[in-house]
């Protein structure tokens, strides 16, 4: 389980909101794993999830780090791409096989590092930046 602290915001209101989004759909997703047969409604309401979160987050997040001259704006878009290149290779290799626990465990495991990796260190950048644009 994992659990939204102040610490991790941005500065932006869209942004937090997202990520506390994900926070939770990572724990209602690691709860589902656990108590539900996985079948392709679950893998159908995973998928889509991330593929919204990709669409409408990725894209937000970036302008917003372009618009505040965010020093990690790069490096930001360049986490983005790696995602994107991990979760299109989770969708090929579910096509070649049929949906299990451990491939659910799989990307709930990378999602979870993500945001120790990516929101806890790279996102949190951002704060500043918007704060200094608001002085």
């Amino acid at each position: 389980m994992i659990k939204w602290d102040d610490a991790y915001s941005t500065g932006i209101l869209i942004l937090d909101e997202q990520h506390k989004k994900l926070f939770q759909y990572l724990n209602d997703l690691e709860g589902a794993i656990h108590e539900k047969d996985v079948g392709n409604e679950l893998m159908l309401n995973v998928l889509n999830f991330f593929q919204d979160y990709i669409n409408i987050h990725f894209g937000t997040e970036e302008s917003c780090m372009h618009k505040h001259h965010c020093p990690v704006a790069q490096a930001n878009q360049n986490a983005h791409r790696r995602f994107i290149e991990f979760f299109d290779g989770y969708k090929e290799r579910l096509s070649a096989k049929a949906m299990n626990r451990q491939l659910l465990k799989e990307l709930l495991k990378f999602s979870e590092d993500w945001i120790v990796e990516h929101i806890c260190k790279i996102d949190v950048q951002l704060k500043p930046c918007v704060e200094t644009a608001s002085d």
